[in-house]
Order: structure tokens, then C-alpha cells, then sequence
């Protein structure tokens, strides 16, 4: 059997279109409305997940090492109000960083210069839990692959019926 001829064997199990066309029974049709009904909500959560939601915070994260990383660590307290102002309007951290600006201690030095301490680690502040769940709703996505299991089994069964 050559490889086209697999492909659309393969391709014809899990979506029979062929079935249906030939026998436009109600059952045939219920099957590749469920088939496609699951196709397409797993589609579609792909692309909310991927464009609504992980695109900005990627983007908001992005922009966030950018203004970090600008800044040598011999640089970074002189410039800190700079940095204060970027990491206070990036829309992702923004509020967050107004909380751990709140946390760090600034010391004046003989000379005028300011040194820049924190009292709390930063990773209690910038953390997977903090940026992310209130932007995604992680429960939803991580209960999807138990919905689409779900939704096999169920499939499973009613083919057997």
C-alpha cells in the first residue's frame, strides 16, 4: 500500500466522510458531526489559549527582560528610576511591580548615589501563579485534556450502540 493510499485510509477511520456519503444514515451523520464537533472545539481552544492569551503575556514578559536587561548590573541603581518608570507601564507587571517597588529599601550613599535594595525576593512577586492566573483561566486549560477524553470515551461507546 503506498503512503497516499495509507493517509487517506487513516484519514477515512477517523473522519468518515466516504461512510457518510455513501450511507447518509442518521447515525453516519451524528458520528461526523461528534468527530468534527470534537475536532473543532479542540481548534478552538488552541487558538483562544494561543492568540487571546499567550500572545500578550509572552509579549507583556518580553518586554519586561527587555527593560531589565538594557541595564548592566553596575548601571542599574542609577538608572532605577528609569527602569521604575518602564516596568510600572508594561500592562502585564505593571501592578505587581508597583507592589515589589514598595518592598525594596533605597539607601544614600556619601558620595550621592542611591543604592537599591530588596527586602523581599522578587519571585515572590513575578511568578507563574501571579501573572499568569489572573490573565488565563488555567482551570479551563488544564481540565481540556479530561473533557476530550471524556468526549472519546463517550463517542467510543455510542459507536458500539
Amino acid at each position: 500500500m503506498s503512503e497516499g493510499n495509507e493517509f487517506i485510509s487513516i484519514f477515512n477511520t477517523l473522519l468518515p466522510i466516504k461512510k457518510v456519503l455513501e450511507d447518509p444514515s442518521g447515525s453516519n451523520i451524528f458520528v461526523i458531526l461528534f468527530i468534527s464537533g470534537i475536532i473543532g472545539f479542540s481548534f478552538w481552544v488552541f487558538v483562544s489559549f494561543g492568540l487571546r492569551q499567550y500572545r500578550p503575556c509572552s509579549k507583556g514578559i518580553e518586554d519586561a527582560k527587555a527593560s531589565v536587561d538594557q541595564y548592566s548590573k553596575g548601571t542599574l541603581t542609577t538608572n532605577f528610576e528609569e527602569l521604575n518608570q518602564e516596568m510600572s507601564s508594561n500592562p502585564l507587571i505593571g501592578n505587581l511591580w508597583s507592589e515589589y517597588d514598595k518592598t525594596l529599601v533605597k539607601i544614600k550613599r556619601d558620595d550621592g548615589t542611591e543604592d537599591v535594595f530588596s527586602t523581599i525576593e522578587a519571585s515572590y512577586f513575578f511568578n507563574e501563579a501571579n501573572i499568569l492566573e489572573s490573565r488565563i483561566n488555567l482551570k479551563f486549560y488544564n481540565a481540556v485534556p479530561g473533557i476530550l477524553t471524556g468526549l472519546g470515551i463517550l463517542g467510543t461507546f455510542v459507536g458500539l450502540t
